[in-house]
């Protein structure tokens, strides 16, 4: 409503130029709809966004979104390095290697997560390891 106050006291608007006072009004009107409509809009993106919903876009998901997602879609496409950083960001911590086998243990809920390269492709990681991450993240996000 405060968009309405300020165009119909017509403050901070440039003066719009020719016509006679009726096409005047109507740009006025116009405006005034217009900024009625985009205040809504904002409006409501806010309320949207604080109970929990997230606007797709690309600039507001962080990495641990996107390897998260890629995660999901793709699980057997995630390289070993991510499904290692991506439990790392979700709050594992590295304890020891052996051999190719990486260990890594949560320090809040006591879990363990054993990662190993594929030994098909060594860039990959293992499908099942991923789902298990991926499944403790989930219950997590409970």
């Amino acid at each position: 409503m405060v968009f309405v106050k300020l165009i119909k006291g017509k403050e901070g608007l440039p003066e719009i130029p020719g016509g006679n006072p009726s096409e005047k009004e109507n740009r006025v009107e116009g405006r005034l709809i217009f900024f009625f409509l985009f205040g809504f809009l904002h409006c409501f993106l806010l309320e949207w966004t604080q109970i929990g919903h997230k606007i797709p876009s690309g600039d507001q998901m962080t990495t641990t979104d996107k390897l998260i997602e890629k995660a999901r879609w793709s699980p057997n496409n995630l390289n070993f390095e991510e499904i290692c950083l991506l439990a790392e960001r979700v709050g594992f911590i590295f304890r020891r290697q052996a051999g190719s086998h990486r260990i890594y243990k949560h320090p809040v809920h006591k879990a363990i997560m054993n990662f190993q390269p594929d030994k098909r492709d060594p860039s990959k990681a293992k499908g099942y390891q991923i789902k298990q991450l991926l499944d403790f993240i989930k219950a997590m996000e409970k």
